[in-house]
């Protein structure tokens, strides 16, 4: 592979580049490192080997970023790769056998080659094996630091797994067969490492394999060098590679040259070579754009399960079916809310008496700008005084983060961030840093709208004050409404204009009552009788208007 370069793409590349300088190639070893996804079954060490071989109905090598999620339904893979040639499977066979019975000199061959060329030894020899140290999922090396698992990991508590050494008589190194998972994503994340290696039976991540799987006959071997999570370990790196270059030296060794020579040449079997490149390339696009892969749609639940939003949702909805159609025209139509809809005015601050349908304006405005074809990023909040999960500052965060997170792909990155400095969420983030993530998250927003209901029912009121008053600063386009309290109203006032301060009059509220009464007398059926009744009408509207008294 050339310098710095990785991935399906590239090695699909460098194949077709091999077989245009070596056309009578027949079949191929990708030899390289790998991370190893140990388990209960499968013992996997640094140093160890990992043999591509069809398990669990696939062929050796499994696409994990190829596929797609069903709503309400689990990943569900939509290619599939081709197991490697019947000569390589047979020859594996028969190689593991020999090695059951007489075990392998692996490790001596690699210690004859370094004591002739002395000047490998530091980069390709075996390291301590106290360097070998496997951690609890939930141990994660801090993002950007360079230092080593040994300096920064191990004080954490119950940081490493405890293993039994060693037999007398194991092979050193081990090799396992089975399932490689590959795609154009370096593996990192311990969870999902884990939840891979027990629903797939994958024991082994790499990124190159699915690139030519389906189209060069091709058998993967991986020389472990690190565990697919945080704790990176590029001392293992050299020996890993010479573990699977001895590996594929012996392997080779036990195949007969007259039975690779009737095997067809891989020029022969594609007609095409450009055309399976462009192939891996439309692959990787569609991947990009279209595909939810298992990994994301797991750790987006963790993430979810852990960030606990409330669903505000409900209250939009039930706001929304109190809402008759010809009610709250004359915001929706005032010169204030056309201001601020068009960004004239960052801020509009709507406050009225209890029961004034406050929060039914709120999911007005919400549909309004949702529906007027704004290109924009729409979060809102409710706070309510019936739901002990939506009367906090903190809920409030947590519920605007989550709206984002899935609104904005560019912006999820930070919650990631936020998520794995949490320990992989054993651990909940603080205030400061939910505000902090939310505030870089709305940066990679761009056009944003904020709409907050209710600010009066906020139980920690004035770390909900403090926050809005900071977003005076920022390109954010925020709609509020409460009741006209003295905290509230003495602090929103320092940083909002007195024109987009929009009190909700009893002459509006009792036209949007008038228009619900008149309609329901219309059209109720049980109401029919007096339709044609007009002083009855006039009474039944007078009455119910004064008992309202604009609410």
């Amino acid at each position: 592979m050339p310098r710095g370069e990785y991935g399906t793409t590239s090695a699909a590349t460098v194949a077709r580049d091999m077989i245009r300088s070596f056309p009578t190639l027949r079949i191929g070893l990708m030899v390289g490192i790998g991370g190893g996804a140990p388990s209960g079954k499968h013992d996997i060490r640094l140093g160890d080997i990992v043999v591509s071989s069809p398990s669990g109905g696939k062929g050796g090598v499994y696409q994990y970023d190829y596929g797609k999620t069903v709503q309400d339904r689990k990943f569900e893979q939509t290619g599939h790769l081709n197991e490697p040639p019947a000569i390589l499977l047979a020859g594996i066979a028969d190689l593991e056998a020999r090695i059951e019975e007489d075990g392998h000199d692996f490790e001596e061959n690699i210690e004859a080659i370094l004591s002739k060329k002395p000047r490998l030894q530091k980069r390709y020899g075996r390291p301590d094996g106290e360097s070998d140290q496997l951690y609890r999922r939930t141990c994660v090396h801090p993002s950007g630091n360079e230092e080593s698992c040994a300096e920064t990991c191990a004080n954490q508590a119950r940081a490493a797994c405890h293993r039994q050494k060693k037999g007398e008589h194991a092979d050193n190194p081990a090799i396992h067969y089975g399932l490689i998972a590959s795609a154009n994503q370096l593996m990192k994340d311990a969870t999902v490492r884990d939840a891979l290696a027990e629903e797939m039976g994958v024991l082994c991540f790499e990124m190159e394999a699915a690139g030519l799987m389906n189209q060069f006959p091709f058998l993967v071997i991986r020389g472990i060098c690190d565990y697919a999570d945080s704790h990176k370990n590029k001392q293992w790196q050299g020996y890993a590679a010479m573990t699977a270059a001895a590996y594929a030296k012996r392997l080779l060794q036990n195949i007969a040259p007259s039975r690779v020579e009737v095997e067809r040449k891989i020029g022969d079997m594609l007609q095409n070579i450009g055309q399976s490149v462009d192939r891996v390339h439309t692959i990787a696009q569609e991947t990009n754009e279209t595909v939810r892969v298992p990994v994301d749609d797991h750790r987006r639940q963790l993430i979810d399960r852990w960030l606990s939003p409330p669903d505000v949702s409900v209250n939009y909805n039930r706001a929304k079916e109190l809402r008759h159609a010809d009610t709250g025209l004359w915001l929706l139509e005032s010169d204030q809310y056309k201001d601020w809809k068009a960004k004239v005015k960052p801020a509009l601050w709507l406050h009225g008496i209890p029961g004034c349908g406050k929060s039914v304006l709120s999911s007005t405005i919400i549909t309004d700008i949702q529906q007027s074809g704004m290109d924009c990023v729409v979060l809102y909040f409710y706070f309510d005084f019936n739901d002990a999960s939506k009367q906090i500052f903190d809920k409030m965060l947590r519920s605007l983060i989550s709206q984002l997170y899935l609104q904005c792909e560019e912006s999820q990155k930070h919650l990631d961030h936020l998520y794995t400095s949490c320990r992989r969420g054993t651990v909940q983030a603080s205030s400061h840093s939910l505000v902090a993530t939310l505030q870089v998250m709305m940066e990679e927003a761009g056009d944003l709208t904020i709409v907050l209901d209710a600010l009066d029912e906020c139980t920690t009121r004035k770390e909900l004050l403090s926050w809005l008053a900071s977003l005076s600063q920022e390109a954010t386009q925020i709609l509020m409404t409460s009741r006209k309290e003295e905290d509230i109203e003495s602090s929103l006032t320092k940083w909002i204009l007195p024109s987009a301060v929009v009190p909700v009059q009893q002459a509006a509220v009792d036209k949007d009552i008038l228009a619900v009464v008149r309609s329901r007398i219309s059209e109720d059926q049980e109401l029919q009788r007096w339709q044609s009744m007009l002083e009855v009408r006039n009474m039944i509207e007078t009455r119910l208007m004064e008992k309202a008294d604009g609410m």
